[in-house]
């Protein structure tokens, strides 16, 4: 069956899970990671910053990363992604001590806003390739265990997974094809939440093609994993307390509206999921 017009959004979200999924944008996270490190090592030596603090140690921490992930490709080469989701988050939040980079003034301002630019690159690229596996990663295990320690437990793209895509495009992380490939559904396999995935790859959970995708999810799950839970989301609008909170405790009445967001509130439920394949490779 093909994707008629009004599903063509599915093209685009399954092309961006594949991309976010596929060896050269681990590649991209690696170079990415490398390229970090070599800056703040060459900033060190113009600086002669070498032996201040832990700032050496911290340059040795992300070539490491960059060399992990590195590693973590082979496995993604024989069909295991797992490996590549925990080092991607570890890659993403390993900021710890990282603060003091910069608390001896080492740096002038434009290098300061350089080496700001090349760990947001970086960290962007990780978090968004370790987003794309969160789910496949926890949430069939957690529905077959005990289905309680997975609610409210969305590990993907709360929003879905093209929500943030033109943010993504603009910054230069996530490339703007001139066509989105058209993908079909493979109904000649199909799997249900808890059950083993026949297939790594994109799959689509059955209630999307009668509602679309506009408060559901589609997921990449890796082949020998348990099928994740549907997630189904709506939109609210959240105050943070903790910035108001804190500006009442100052003595300022802060405007709520300014610290309004619009926050994606999801709910789980079964679902029956069928793969996503290109075009033309069912024939």
């Amino acid at each position: 069956m093909l994707i008629t017009q009004a599903m063509r959004e599915l093209n685009r979200e399954a092309w961006f899970l594949n991309y976010v999924t596929s060896i050269p944008y681990y590649e991209a996270c690696a170079q990415a990671t490398e390229d970090f490190a070599d800056l703040f090592n060459r900033l060190l030596t113009k600086h002669d910053g070498h032996g201040i603090g832990n700032l050496d140690g911290w340059v040795s921490r992300y070539l490491n990363h960059a060399e992990e992930i590195r590693r973590r490709i082979e496995f993604v080469r024989y069909g295991d992604y797992m490996p590549m989701y925990g080092q991607l988050s570890d890659t993403n939040r390993d900021f710890r001590g990282l603060a003091e980079q910069n608390i001896y003034g080492w740096r002038t301002r434009a290098e300061d806003r350089a080496w700001n630019t090349a760990l947001e690159h970086m960290s962007r690229l990780c978090c968004v390739g370790a987003q794309a596996l969160g789910n496949a990663y926890w949430h069939g295990k957690l529905w077959g265990d005990e289905q309680t320690n997975c609610v409210g437990r969305n590990e993907g793209f709360a929003k879905g997974a093209s929500y943030g895509l033109d943010f993504w495009q603009a910054h230069g992380l996530i490339p703007v094809p001139e066509a989105y490939p058209k993908y079909e559904l493979d109904y000649s396999l199909s799997c249900k939440t808890g059950e083993i995935c026949p297939r790594n790859g994109v799959w689509v959970p059955k209630q999307v093609l009668n509602e679309g995708l506009e408060h559901l999810h589609i997921e990449f799950v890796q082949q020998g994993r348990l099928m994740p839970p549907l997630f189904r989301f709506h939109l609210e609008k959240q105050v943070d307390g903790n910035i108001v909170n804190y500006l009442r405790e100052m003595g300022e009445e802060p405007d709520l509206d300014a610290y309004t967001s619009e926050e994606a509130i999801s709910t789980m439920e079964e679902a029956v999921w069928y793969p996503l394949v290109l075009l033309g490779d069912l024939w």
